[in-house]
């Protein structure tokens, strides 16, 4: 019977063959968009999911006027996380940074240009569940002139294994305090040197 069944239909598609080609054609794009749309929606839903504690992270957003209307803005003044410390005691931790365009970075004779080069206080890793390789964040991130590098940019910088100190825009001179995982592309914050 189901012998039958496919031969009726193969002599139906050689039949009407432009009708067949149509339908057929219609059909595939019609299941290629629907898989696309699904996995645009599923990797838009991913962003920041991966973080242990992504229903309890909120971001503060500036409103400032100006001549067009009103500007959202995620950067804060520095002295914002220690009011906001002293006036909501309930809340564990705040962390800022502020993520800085291309940077020039200097390692050894070697000049790289780096984009994403980030800074920020001592709980960022306390927030965001971002892999420490090496070196302890929190207490390094609290000191002057001490940097965390990506697994890349480690890479990229220094070839031979020997990471040492980097010198950025000519003006700062840091010290590797330790390497991180490469951020996941579904990380809304991306970054190569903290």
């Amino acid at each position: 019977m189901l012998k039958n069944y496919l031969t009726i239909t193969l002599r139906n598609f050689i039949k009407n063959r432009s009708y067949s080609l149509i339908n057929i054609l219609g059909l595939s794009i019609g299941i290629t968009c629907c898989v696309v749309i699904y996995l645009i929606i599923t990797q838009d839903l991913s962003f920041d999911r991966f973080h242990t504690k992504a229903d309890k992270i909120y971001r503060v957003v500036r409103i400032s006027e100006n001549a067009s209307g009103e500007d959202f803005g995620s950067a804060t003044p520095y002295p914002f996380a220690k009011a906001f410390r002293n006036d909501f005691p309930e809340i564990p931790f705040i962390t800022q940074f502020h993520a800085e365009g291309e940077t020039l970075v200097k390692a050894g004779s070697e000049k790289h240009l780096i984009e994403d080069v980030m800074f920020c206080d001592s709980l960022f890793f306390k927030v965001f569940d971002f892999e420490v390789i090496s070196g302890d964040p929190s207490k390094d991130l609290g000191e002057p002139n001490k940097v965390f590098l990506t697994q890349s940019t480690a890479k990229r910088l220094f070839k031979d294994g020997k990471v040492t100190t980097i010198k950025l825009n000519n003006k700062i001179e840091a010290e590797v305090a330790g390497i991180v995982k490469d951020p996941p592309s579904n990380s809304h914050i991306q970054f190569s040197v903290i």
